[in-house]
């Protein structure tokens, strides 16, 4: 059945909403995949954001709300109804007690803000490519920094009660990787609250190009891709190979011989991990009799890749691979967005 997308159109045009009819998303989103968008509505405000989710929920229209996409991946033969970007409400503001950030607003920006104005606890966000309202839904963090460690509240629009509501630290059920707004989609985030504590700028500054320089280091930024797929902590690798002695016996070898301090040093300019990705390729192959298809990171077998060539088709089955083969006690950190 075809979807009535006319009283959606007929709203924002008449509430001068910014939006536009048939758009192709895949270079739109961080991975660039995604197919044909019907309505893709940019708000400009947090009002217009607020008024546009309580027409929705009200028409009962299917949506997503969706930000820097740096944790989504779209498909390019998916056809999208309804999306809303939240790109555009970037806003930032700076009280004696708060840094107040909308739901666009992105880390890297959040951190440098921090940073100007003499704030520490935000160094370890400065890399993660998220909106505050989906950093917030992962509760997304690195060296030892997560985004909820300062936050003290969140402005929510809650789609059961159809109303904006304000949650506390605690009511969000922040846990590694987790919250309520990934567990349940009743909330929205609309804006946050972050509290402040005076620090060293020099030693702040320090800290980011310590984490910016670490991040290059093992994370893919040449092709489009969406980070880590799977939360995993330790060597994903090891966890892997060793289900077959002699395939973790050459894993040992390659370790000892390409990840000793003098090979990190000559390759410092351009750390990689071609040779264990190979040997991956040959354990997936020979073991398991599965052809891997889609182009694996040189950084890390863990880290999803764009290179032009690569399907939903591939991208799901290497995703259902990996998590088999490292361990469905670690959870997916990529969401795969279908049609609707």
């Amino acid at each position: 059945m075809t979807l009535n997308l006319e009283p959606i159109r007929f709203f924002l045009e008449h509430t001068s909403i910014p939006y536009a009819s048939n758009v192709d998303i895949k270079y739109k989103t961080y991975f660039m995949m995604g197919g044909l968008c019907e309505i893709f509505i940019t708000p400009s405000t947090l009002i217009q954001l607020e008024c546009v989710l309580l027409f929705l929920e009200t028409n009962k229209l299917k949506y997503k709300v969706i930000g820097n996409t740096s944790n989504l991946i779209f498909v390019d033969e998916g056809h999208y109804s309804i999306l809303i970007s939240t790109i555009n409400l970037n806003g930032l503001k700076v009280t004696e007690q708060a840094i107040e950030a909308d739901t666009g607003a992105l880390l890297p920006t959040l951190s440098r803000v921090a940073l100007i104005n003499g704030f520490s606890g935000f160094e370890g966000i400065e890399g993660i490519p998220a909106t505050v309202g989906g950093a917030l839904f992962m509760n997304a963090g690195a060296y030892g920094c997560s985004i909820s460690d300062k936050l003290t509240e969140v402005k929510v629009f809650d789609r059961n009660e159809q109303q904006v509501l304000i949650l506390n630290n605690d009511e969000c059920r922040f846990s590694y990787r987790k919250s309520i707004f990934r567990e349940d989609n009743r909330y929205i985030v609309l804006s946050a609250k972050f509290y402040i504590e005076k620090g060293c700028k020099d030693t702040i500054a320090n800290k980011m190009e310590t984490y910016h320089i670490a991040r290059h280091s093992y994370q893919e930024f040449c092709y489009p891709n969406l980070g880590s797929m799977i939360s995993v902590t330790g060597d994903y690798y090891a966890e892997i190979f060793k289900k077959d002695k002699v395939y973790y016996l050459l894993y040992l070898f390659l370790k000892v011989f390409f990840r000793n301090p003098v090979v990190k040093f000559l390759r410092r300019k351009k750390p990689h991990s071609s040779e264990l990705n190979y040997l991956l390729k040959k354990y997936f192959e020979r073991r398991l009799k599965i052809l891997v298809k889609n182009h694996i990171s040189n950084k890390g077998a863990n880290i999803l890749v764009n290179d032009g060539n690569v399907s939903a088709e591939h991208i799901l089955s290497y995703v259902k691979l990996m998590h088999n083969e490292i361990g469905e006690s670690w959870h997916i950190e990529n969401e795969v967005v279908f049609d609707f």
